[in-house]
């Protein structure tokens, strides 16, 4: 799921304050709903994406 933010431009760096470390991200299969959520509305702040588009992403 962070590849693609990370190809548009943003760094790793940006997702360290998360309470699951980035680099731990590889070895998982899920996350909180609260951690997930929480990502979701830094993508859209930092990449400009609509809650529209977030919220059909979500669905799919």
């Amino acid at each position: 799921m962070l590849n693609c933010p990370i190809e548009e431009g943003m760094s790793r760096e940006d997702f360290m304050d998360f309470s699951t470390p980035i680099i731990s991200l590889d070895h998982l299969q899920v996350v909180s709903a609260e951690e997930f959520l929480a990502l979701h509305e830094v993508l859209a702040e930092t990449l400009g994406v609509s809650q529209q588009t977030v919220s059909k992403i979500e669905q799919s």
